[in-house]
Order: structure tokens, then C-alpha cells, then sequence
């Protein structure tokens, strides 16, 4: 099928109406009828936070603000969009969305300790709060290690007892308790 067939088909299963391929496969929707409930998690959205340098298109719109969500000056949300990510039913968060070259460590601490990021990990984690959606972090795939990625497991999700370095820095940074992240 071409991009118009495609996009056709698509308007008119939208309406209800059957669309067959040369083969004879065919595919029908019935909106009239419901299955069952839709899984809230699809709801989802992708943030933004372009490290600086990472990307030639990146810019303090990406490491500042998570792309319009987070307010630098005031150290808050945007409420404007926390008011519209809740209209939108919005259940889950994925971060960082531009994750290539993403390095989480730069990510964390007190802003004034990292210029480059003011929108990090404890911003994006008070705008899920803000919005009461569920956390999802994703991993780099083209910076660090398998170690990197436990030690933001640790991070997010260990007690500070004393055993667990990644989490005593936690408790430094302001956040005596884990977040308790369960999606990554």
C-alpha cells in the first residue's frame, strides 16, 4: 500500500468500515463495540532534556526547562502544563527523551553544581509528582556502562543505610528517601 491508501484506510476504519488488500486480508474495526478497558500506561509522553553539547539542535529549551515543562527561575512546574498534562489523562513520563548521549550523573545535585542542566532527575520526578504520573527512565545506549545503569538504580531506588553510595549521595542532594522508580 502507498501513504494515500494508507492514510485512507486509516480514515475509514476510523469510520468503522473494512479495508481489504489485494491478498484478501482484511482488517475491520467496529467502534461500536468496546473489549474492554485501555491500559492507562498508554498515555504516555516523552521529555525532552537534551544535554548542552549533546546535540547540535539542543538548546537551554531542553536542559533548563524539559522542553517547556519546568520553570528554571521559579524551581517549579510549569502550571499551565501540569494543568494540561492532567486534562490529557497523561499516567506515565519517559526520561531523558534524547537518552543517546544522555549522562544522568550530570543530571543530579544542586542546580547551582550544574549549570549546563537546571531541568534534571529531581525536577523531572516533582513534574510526575506535579502531574501524578508514573516515572520511566530510559538508559543510554551510546554513554556509559552497565555499572552506570545500576548505580542510577541505586540512586533512585536504595535505602540510605549506609551500604549504598549512590544513595547517601541522594540523601545529599535532598531526597533522604527513595524515589521508589520502578520503570526503566
Amino acid at each position: 500500500m502507498n501513504r494515500m491508501t494508507i492514510a485512507f484506510s486509516v480514515l475509514l476504519l476510523a469510520h468503522g468500515v473494512s479495508v481489504a488488500q489485494k491478498d484478501g486480508a482484511s482488517i475491520a474495526i467496529d467502534v461500536r463495540s468496546v473489549l474492554g478497558k485501555t491500559n492507562p500506561l498508554v498515555f504516555g509522553n516523552n521529555v525532552l532534556a537534551y544535554q548542552k553539547g549533546s546535540w547540535k539542535g539542543a538548546s537551554p529549551d531542553y536542559w533548563d526547562r524539559g522542553a517547556g515543562i519546568w520553570n528554571p527561575d521559579l524551581k517549579q512546574s510549569v502550571p499551565e502544563i501540569v494543568s494540561l498534562a492532567k486534562q490529557a489523562g497523561i499516567s506515565i513520563e519517559r526520561f531523558p527523551g534524547a537518552l543517546h548521549y544522555f549522562d544522568w550523573k550530570k543530571a543530579i545535585g544542586p542546580v547551582s553544581e550544574r549549570p549546563d542542566q537546571k531541568f534534571g532527575i529531581p525536577e523531572f520526578l516533582q513534574f510526575c509528582s506535579d502531574i501524578t504520573a508514573i516515572p520511566l527512565f530510559t538508559i543510554p545506549e551510546f554513554l556509559g556502562t552497565a555499572q552506570d545503569a545500576a548505580d542510577l538504580v541505586e540512586y533512585l531506588n536504595a535505602p540510605n543505610d549506609g551500604n549504598h553510595p549512590w544513595a547517601k549521595r541522594r540523601a545529599n542532594d535532598g531526597h533522604p528517601g527513595p524515589y521508589g522508580v520502578l520503570w526503566f
